[in-house]
């Protein structure tokens, strides 16, 4: 099996969710699995709770076609953001990445 064949593979279609607002954690703070997906306007209640710097926030978004895929990362950690962006040609298997961290004030 070619590379590009073995990549694209791996993809996972994500549902669309389309009902009613949900809280993304139970109980516990264990995601909730009724809640992976995503959506076109906002149905997730972000009930993260927890002590300073262990709570995690990630917007995720990634975009591909046959020939290539591009995706961004935007999160904040409590104690600094990050910020991903990765493009890959699926042909040429060039790969480009950009990373910036910005440390957060307490």
């Amino acid at each position: 099996m070619s590379t590009t064949k073995q990549l694209r593979s791996l993809y996972y279609d994500e549902p669309e969710l389309t009902g009613l607002a949900q809280q993304l954690c139970d109980t516990r703070g264990r995601l909730n699995p009724t809640s992976i997906g995503w959506s076109r306007q906002p149905l997730h209640h972000c009930n993260l709770s927890g002590h300073w710097a262990r709570k995690k926030r990630w917007n995720y978004w990634c975009a591909a076609d046959q020939t290539r895929l591009f995706s961004v990362t935007v999160s904040n950690l409590d104690y600094a953001a990050m910020i991903f962006a990765y493009y890959l040609d699926f042909q040429t298997l060039r790969f480009h990445e950009q990373s910036l961290i910005i440390p957060c004030q307490a």
